[in-house]
């Protein structure tokens, strides 16, 4: 009770204490939760205020009845705030005990699966029943330990000699002798150089670590320097409503998502979104024969050490989707299953059979943002699929891949999702240029460019057009049509799932395939621009360099340029819209590069929209 009042509080007007105390909590990041309730039976201004670092919307205030007072108490539930166990529950897997007994019954779920070899059908139930009894068999060899939240950063050693300290310490208090006193000073000292050892050690592995020659090495140590960690949310804000029980929150999240990949709007007048169309068609409802036929004939058939190798390239995570399999899951199997499951993918491939479950994904979701209360367009979606299904897709990847190096498909510029390229061979390229053209202009426009949710709103019957004009083999195609077609996913909130929510629109998320579908379908993208050549792509982002002409004044410079990248930002608004792929012109900026004491200023639009100029 500060007598403090604002019209922010709930308050009638404003004092002088208001406003000291709204400068003091803003310094000090602190919120007033309980804003406009009454608090009072004397008056209606909100008197009592609760302050706390938390804000409102993650937090519920209400006056309670009381009539022993003219206050009332207040009552405010804190929703991110969780007790604080200093013990906590781990899993610990027997993997030898997981990997014996698949052994013992290798000969049982071979037969199996011999006696499906004929039916795809009946191939892909064997695959189901394995889902099912590898997440079965992982938690029977699982037992949960209990161990300590908080772990001790100094080595055992340090701890005894540090237990040893206090117990002197404690003797010399209760003694004052003289020897007590020696002996505590000795072993102090002790310690402090045992200390200043631990931490230059500590020091040099750390160095060691940055200045590795191992780019891998280097770049794992500055993500983990540079990592920020996710802010949880216990709260939707949705046009100006905050939601704060799960219930509201998963339901919300299902209504973005469904909209999110909802089928884009055609017009069958257009002559594109006619032929896409009447091609996914001619596809998705081909003859089973046919499809046989043509896969029979195609290279969709793998070897046993292809097997092997797709299996070890999956990282060791023990998330799951769900299946309840892990990747781990699978890489602990014994490697005498790679030649049942050899036959078992060769089984599915020969009918480019895909089954619903495997299409299904458990999307949970990150916050992007500092807000416990974001939007549903601040959340960052993390889909996780079966284990099976996505060695399944890098099989295929593997023919695919090795057909798009061969037709030469993908243009130099485009270092996302190809083999041995990175990020930093764009970014040295994009340097070079710069550099080059700052030699002799005194400025350098860059535009980067930022697709509206990139995989999300990928056109699957546009990049089955292009691939079907590009030659790709008819068995790929078919594989891709059943691949895309009945996708679904379930948001995962805390444990509540949501509504079955369809995906027709977009490649699936946490899938291996979507990001090389995706630069395939726009690979004459940088054909659009006019110097392909000054135009550097990685995956979804692109950054277009523009060099003015050194024989034009600096004045004339400005006008070439604008008229150029206006040219360019038009011709790419007309392939955003005839292929359905969206950009973002509030998040695409131009930067310009220059050596003159001011900036030139730009004015480039792009569907109508000024683009941010830093």
């Amino acid at each position: 009770d500060l007598n403090a009042t604002r019209h922010a509080w709930g308050g009638p007007q404003v004092n002088t204490k208001g406003r000291d105390l709204a400068n003091w909590l803003n310094e000090h990041k602190l919120n007033v939760l309980n804003a406009g309730i009454k608090t009072s039976l004397r008056s209606d201004t909100t008197i009592d205020l609760m302050i706390s670092g938390e804000i409102p919307e993650t937090s519920e205030s209400q006056s309670l009845p009381y009539t022993c007072s003219d206050h009332l108490p207040i009552l405010t539930k804190f929703y991110r705030l969780k007790a604080l166990d200093t013990k906590l529950l781990v899993p610990r897997t027997y993997w030898k005990l997981y990997k014996y007994i698949l052994i013992i019954l290798h000969d049982q779920l071979q037969a199996e699966q011999e006696s499906a070899m004929n039916d795809p059908n009946n191939t892909y139930k064997w695959f189901l029943n394995l889902q099912q009894f590898l997440g079965a068999l992982k938690l029977r060899v699982t037992v949960w330990q209990e161990v300590k939240r908080k772990r001790p950063s100094i080595s055992s050693s340090l701890r005894i000699l540090l237990h040893h300290k206090h117990y002197l310490q404690n003797r010399f208090r209760h003694s004052k002798k003289e020897e007590d006193r020696l002996r505590l000073r000795t072993w102090n000292i002790l310690i402090k150089q045992e200390l200043r050892a631990h931490r230059q050690r500590s020091w040099e592995q750390f160095i060691s670590s940055v200045a590795s020659p191992n780019p891998t090495t280097f770049w794992h140590t500055v993500k983990k320097l540079n990592k920020k960690k996710s802010v949880e949310f216990s709260a939707i804000t949705e046009k100006n409503i905050v939601h704060r029980s799960p219930e509201d929150i998963v339901m919300n999240l299902a209504k973005h998502f469904a909209e999110r990949h909802a089928a884009p709007l055609l017009d069958k007048t257009k002559i594109l979104d006619k032929e896409a169309s009447e091609l996914w068609q001619l596809y998705s409802t081909a003859d089973k024969d046919y499809i046989k036929l043509i896969s029979n004939r195609s290279d969709l058939r793998f070897s046993e050490q292809e097997i092997t190798n797709t299996i070890c390239s999956l990282k060791s995570k023990n998330s799951s989707g769900f299946d309840q399999v892990s990747n781990k899951m699978i890489k602990e199997i014994p490697e005498q299953f790679h030649v049942i499951l050899t036959h078992a993918y060769n089984q599915l491939f020969s009918a480019a059979h895909w089954g619903n479950e495997w299409k299904l994904a458990r999307t949970i979701c990150l916050n992007k943002s500092d807000n416990p209360a974001p939007t549903t367009n601040q959340l960052r979606p993390i889909s996780m699929l079966p284990v099976f299904s996505k060695v399944y897709e890098k099989l295929f990847l593997l023919r695919f891949n090795r057909w798009t190096t061969k037709m030469n498909i993908l243009p130099d510029q485009q270092s996302g999702a190809r083999p041995h390229q990175a990020t930093t061979s764009r970014v040295n390229c994009l340097l070079e240029q710069i550099t080059q053209s700052q030699r002799y202009n005194t400025f350098t426009p860059v535009i980067y460019i930022d697709f509206l949710q990139a995989f999300d709103k990928l056109w699957q019957q546009g990049l089955l057009l292009k691939l079907n004009k590009l030659d790709c083999p008819p068995a790929y195609l078919v594989w891709m049509v059943n691949y895309f077609t009945s996708r679904s996913l379930k948001i995962d909130y805390g444990g509540i799932e949501s509504v079955t929510i369809n995906v027709n629109w977009g490649a699936p998320q946490g899938s291996c395939l979507g990001p090389v579908m995706y630069v395939v379908c726009h690979y004459d993208l940088l054909q659009l621009f006019a110097n392909p050549v000054n135009v550097h792509a990685y995956v979804d982002d692109i950054a277009i360099v523009y060099i003015p002409s050194i024989h034009l004044k600096c004045k004339h410079q400005i006008i070439q340029i604008e008229k150029e990248i206006n040219s360019d930002m038009q011709n790419l608004l007309n392939y955003a819209n005839d292929w359905h792929q969206p950009l973002n012109p509030n998040k695409t900026e131009l930067v310009n590069y220059h050596k003159a004491v001011q900036s030139p200023k730009l004015d480039i639009y792009y569907a109508g929209v000024k683009i941010l100029q830093k």
